[in-house]
């Protein structure tokens, strides 16, 4: 029953309350955490001054943020800025890539003011992050960049916290939080970044624990 129009309201007020509950120290949110199990999204890009081979067509992985995510992840920026609230709808399309989309794309040169295209729209890179693990723990590193939400708004967003003290204890809060906003939106699946991490690496756990019966048998 989302409009983008309402939805971008919705997300504004949930994480204008959320960093306001006490043990709070910053709120996000993303589109797809990281290490997940959602996959991730990726398209074709065409990038200002950067001349790609004709079998090989420039391509990157991308994701959806607020404003502050970086902060919250503690995932530095290299060069630049992370995205502000003034990055609106209106305002010019930014971008946020990461190292190696950086080196990839503009070699020899600052990432910081290049553009690039994706669907026919120019978007200016505004900050180069630090390469970070993002879908997988085996994954290689591959060009990524990040859109806010302010200009590509998603429905399907994730509200990450940072805490003081026991994480947990701010479930029942949020859910309140969330009820109060809208009844008809519950939260669920809410679990500490820990818990999260340990069910994403369940496959490297498995696979070394038949490793380790295989050498002792």
């Amino acid at each position: 029953g989302y409009d983008s129009k309402r939805g971008q309201v919705f997300f504004e007020n949930l994480l204008t309350e959320a960093r306001a509950l006490p043990g709070v120290e910053e709120a996000a949110l993303v589109r797809r955490p990281p290490l997940g199990f959602g996959g991730s999204s990726s398209t074709t890009i065409e990038v200002e001054g950067f001349a790609a081979p004709k079998d090989a067509t420039p391509w990157g992985h991308f994701n959806v943020i607020s404003p502050r995510y970086f902060d919250l992840m503690r995932m530095p920026l290299l060069k630049g800025r992370e995205f502000e609230e003034t990055d609106l709808a209106k305002a010019p399309l930014v971008a946020v890539v990461n190292r190696t989309m950086a080196e990839r794309f503009w070699p020899g040169r600052d990432a910081v003011g290049g553009r690039f295209r994706i669907g026919g729209e120019w978007l200016t890179v505004v900050g180069v992050a630090k390469d970070a693990v993002y879908r997988d723990l085996g994954e290689k590193t591959a060009p990524w960049f990040f859109l806010p939400l302010s200009q590509r708004y998603r429905a399907d967003m994730t509200l990450m916290l940072r805490t003081q003290g026991d994480p947990i204890a701010l479930a029942e809060p949020l859910r309140r939080l969330a009820a109060r906003l809208d009844p008809n939106l519950p939260i669920f699946a809410t679990r500490t970044l820990q818990e999260h991490i340990r069910a994403a690496s369940v496959r490297q756990s498995i696979g070394g624990r038949m490793l380790s019966l295989l050498g002792v048998i």
